[in-house]
């Protein structure tokens, strides 16, 4: 038989068809012996959809699938990112001890700081003996993973330094990095990192952007101006709770920032970021994998050494390098770059290569096409043949399906009345579930502590965790026992007036009230109940609000506000009499310079300069304990100043008393003014002296601590986090009831008898701490002595070397004296023409501007008073600017209510001088701003 060319070409396409589909069919080979299947927990800090997570997990499974064909997971998310308390981490410790308590586990593996503090605390409760494995921790320290057996993993090492270097090598001029970062655990560890990386980049300085919400930041962001670069780290959560992905975070940024954006997260590429040495979760969970693998085929973990290298890469998205006119030969070699548009050579071998196989294919496609349409028609004749012998059983099942149709209409509707039924209480007991389920939520998590109490008795019958926390009281101890049996009331009369108002009103509301927590601790709280029956039963739902730090608060706005009080008493009179104290001092000295050499006369002169200096120093004080006078600000060495104060104790104590110091080695140093210091130390002595009649022992000590916000919490302090020098000043003596604390600041309050006291000692103490920016803490116990601890700002370790007083300075040139006392006006002439100037008065700042306007050629230098009539020291300055912009004027003034000197100065004086001064400080001063 012969055949045409055309039906051997289709009979070898056929042929060759059948022969691909045979080898791919062998090529599959069933598996028939059995395969070994690992069992591995994975613990993830954070939840399922958090990008960074989602990548850790494709990377553990990319890794695991090079050696496993299959493997069973079990994925448990402790949800850190939105519960960052961890509150939680104790519940879902029994749950997945329940969970896999009868379970062999090959492996746990944790992802993250959160899973590695939850899988250290837990896996042995969990699945006692297996190894763990983590991946992608932060601040990875040895001391992490101290004292655990069968424990290795990978550090996550952000490659801060390489991507910082090479952002500043893309734009070397660069003077500024704005940090963008989030507060969580995470966000707080690279800063970490990243604070240990800026010292080698001198040159740049660091701006950390502070918490706020991201549309803040971005609305910041959009005023960014050139020479300054965006570091973008982990930003993944706000404060209130709102969460991002790093993508999210990313585009957020880059889309508002005029300057370039780079990051050491792959996960935030292609969002608008430049790029940097990125590190990638999967790469993480793969190299976690690979451990795992090889501690499952039997390697002990403790012989696999934790990976804390960088895993970093050089990634860059080419679209924002053009944007930013960075060129890729500026890049590493080995960076990757995305966005890059594909070749001309590249995209014709592709074109060529998908028309050579839609060919192919379209050519095979006609062939079989024909050989089914032959087909298709044999099977249009038998499927007719067929259809004829089915529509003629159809007929005869017609008559029995209409038969069996009205018996089913029958059932239906019996049907249709039952679940009608059904239906209603179905609903009526989702209605019961859902508010059981409402009320439940919002039990156990309201930030308010709850409990459930029966009456009459008291029992607790449920409480929330918000009250196991205050309490300190676990859940099994509480229930069952009663108010009393648990000591929660501090007072019994308390318990006594709660359950009277219960009994006539059936509710307290705003019920303020002492309770103890478990091991004595009193808590000021305020409680709001109701009564109500269950299954005829009463009892009592109670709201306890811990009011302890409201009503500290409270307190010290009281003493805030008593102290401003004496404050505007203090600086009614401040001003006045400052003036007149000028005018003496300044007459005194001027007649010591003019009386002949007369001993006797000279000591009477120096008597009334010394009262009247004494004067100016109880001003001073006035105003410090009333917080409305400014301390020095001066390096102050505060070990210097306590031994300068036991020296002047030593001459008062009685010698049954010990007096000692344990001071800080470093020469700890603080800004403010020695003297109100020193007297502030002095008066504690003093105090503790009176406080042991008897005898005892005076102690001095200092400590430098860094105080952070729950450490300040802790302590019932208001200050910043930071460091802070600890001064304490310790006695043996009688000490003091709560009572007599709760007063011990107020001025002229005080316990010893008349005559004895003024009550002003203590009050001037906390105006000079407050004054320095500090706080003032009391510790003491009636039989137990007293500690009074400062804690100040401290500013350096080393030795601190006072200023050495100058002597008077002479000088030329003509001066404007502006001050509405008289007397100043003629003092002050005297004490600058004794000097060598020319001296031109004013009585007021419109008198000043006439002479200033007739003698400006003359005047070199005005000194202005603060406080006059018509027109005062404020506006004249301004008006006198006005006329000569490079003008030098110093302000004056015996208290200035407008504000401190350095005030003046940024408002652009040339200085100023407190009154009252002598004639050697206002010769300093006036030279100094004629010398500049």
């Amino acid at each position: 038989m012969k055949f045409s060319r055309r039906h051997i070409f289709i009979t070898g396409v056929v042929t060759a068809l059948v022969i691909l589909q045979t080898l791919l069919s062998g090529a599959v080979t069933p598996l028939h012996a059995a395969v070994f299947v690992p069992r591995i927990l994975v613990i993830n800090s954070y939840n399922m959809g958090y990008d960074w997570w989602e990548d850790e997990m494709a990377g553990v499974r990319a890794g695991l699938a090079k050696v496993y064909p299959r493997v069973e997971l079990f994925i448990e998310c402790l949800d850190t990112k939105k519960f960052h308390t961890k509150k939680h981490f104790p519940a879902e410790a029994n749950l997945l001890e329940a969970k896999y308590a009868n379970q062999h586990l090959d492996a746990i593996i944790a992802m993250d700081n959160a899973a590695l503090e939850f899988a250290s605390q837990y896996r042995q409760r969990i699945s006692p003996g297996t190894p763990l494995v983590f991946c992608g921790i932060n601040d990875y320290e040895p001391s992490m993973i101290a004292g655990q057996r069968r424990i290795t993993g990978v550090a996550e090492d952000h490659d801060i330094f390489g991507t910082l270097a090479l952002a500043l090598r893309l734009q070397p001029k660069t003077t500024d990095v704005i940090v963008i970062h989030d507060y969580t655990d995470t966000g707080l560890a690279i800063r970490r990192e990243l604070e240990k990386t800026a010292r080698r980049f001198p040159a740049v300085k660091l701006q950390f952007m502070a918490e706020m919400p991201l549309e803040e930041m971005v609305e910041k962001l959009k005023m960014v101006t050139p020479g300054h670069l965006v570091l973008m780290l982990s930003y993944t959560r706000e404060k209130g709770g709102r969460t991002f992905s790093h993508f999210e975070a990313a585009r957020l940024v880059s889309g508002a920032s005029p300057v370039p954006v780079y990051s050491v997260y792959a996960a935030q590429l292609g969002s608008g970021v430049v790029g940097g040495r990125m590190m990638t979760g999967q790469i993480q969970g793969e190299k976690a994998a690979e451990m795992a693998v090889r501690i499952i085929g039997g390697e002990p973990p403790g012989k696999l050494p934790v990976i804390t290298g960088t895993l970093s890469r050089p990634l860059f998205d080419y679209r924002v390098l053009k944007r930013f006119g960075i060129h890729t030969a500026q890049l590493p070699p080995d960076a990757v770059l995305i966005n890059k548009p594909p070749s001309t050579v590249a995209i014709d071998k592709t074109t060529v290569w998908l028309g050579a196989v839609f060919t192919l294919f379209s050519t095979t496609g006609v062939i079989v096409l024909a050989l089914n349409v032959r087909k298709r028609r044999r099977l249009e004749r038998m499927l007719c043949l067929k259809i004829d012998q089915y529509q003629e059983s159809q007929e005869e099942l017609q008559a029995t399906e209409e038969m069996l149709r009205a018996q089913v209409d029958e059932y239906l509707q019996s049907q249709d009345d039952l679940l009608a039924t059904e239906e209603m209480l179905r609903v009526q007991l989702e209605a019961v579930e859902e508010s059981s389920q409402k009320f439940k939520a919002v039990f156990e998590h309201s930030p308010l502590a709850v409990a459930l109490t029966s009456l009459p008795d008291g029992t607790f019958c449920e409480v929330n965790q918000a009250f196991i926390d205050m309490s300190g009281y676990t859940r099994e101890e509480t229930l069952g026992k009663t108010t009393i049996e648990l000591g929660i009331w501090k007072h019994k009369s308390d318990r006594d007036n709660y359950l009277q108002q219960l009994r006539d009103y059936g509710y307290v509301h705003n019920f303020e009230v002492k309770v103890c927590r478990k091991g004595g601790e009193e808590l000021d709280t305020m409680v709001s109940s109701a009564k109500f029956n269950i299954s005829d039963r009463p009892f009592v739902l109670g709201i306890i609000m811990d009011i302890t730090e409201q009503k500290r608060l409270q307190n010290q706005l009281h003493q805030s506000q008593k102290m401003d009080v004496i404050g505007q008493l203090a600086g009614g009179i401040a001003h006045d009499f400052n003036n007149m104290l000028t005018g003496i001092m300044a007459a005194a000295e001027l007649l010591k310079l003019r009386v002949p050499h007369d001993e006797g006369n000279h000591t009477l002169i120096d008597t009334i300069i010394d009262a009247a200096t004494r004067s100016a120093d109880l001003t001073r004080e006035l105003l410090t304990f009333s917080r409305k006078g400014t301390a020095g600000a001066h390096a102050v060495d505060i070990n210097d100043t306590i031994h300068s104060v036991m020296r002047l104790l030593e001459r008062t104590l009685d010698k049954n008393i010990l007096l000692t110091a344990r001071l800080d080695g470093g020469n700890p140093a603080v800004i403010g003014d020695q003297t109100q210091l020193q007297n502030a130390l002095l008066n504690l002595g003093i105090n503790a002296r009176d406080a042991m009649p008897d005898g005892g022992a005076l102690t001095y000590t200092t400590a430098v601590k860094t105080l952070d916000e729950a450490g300040c919490r802790s302590m019932g302090i208001s200050l910043a986090p930071g460091n802070y020098l600890e001064i304490a000043v310790s006695d043996t003596g009688a000490g003091m009831e709560k009572a007599i604390i709760e007063h011990i600041f107020e001025p002229f309050f005080t316990t010893k008898e008349v005559g004895k006291g003024t009550g002003l000692g203590l009050a001037v103490v906390y105006g000079t701490v407050c004054s320095h920016h500090g706080e003032l803490h009391v510790q003491s116990e009636p039989g137990a002595g007293s500690v009074f601890t400062m804690y100040l700002p401290v500013i350096a370790q080393g030795k601190v070397f006072s200023p050495l007083e100058g002597d008077v300075i002479s000088g030329t040139g003509g001066i404007l004296l502006v001050d509405d006392e008289a007397m100043l006006r003629s003092a002050g002439c005297c004490l600058l023409e004794d000097l060598g100037y020319t001296v031109y008065l004013a009585e007021n700042g419109e008198q000043a501007l006439e002479v200033f306007a007739n003698h400006r050629s003359d005047i070199s230098l005005v000194m202005l008073d603060m406080i006059m009539p018509k027109m005062g020291g404020k506006e004249t300055f301004l008006r006198l600017r006005e006329l000569a912009p490079t003008l030098k004027v110093i302000f004056c003034s015996g208290f200035n209510y407008e504000g401190t000197g350095a005030d003046l100065v940024e408002l652009g004086a040339s200085g100023f001088i407190q009154k009252p001064y002598n004639r050697r400080d206002l010769s300093r001063a006036v030279a100094g701003v004629l010398n500049q």
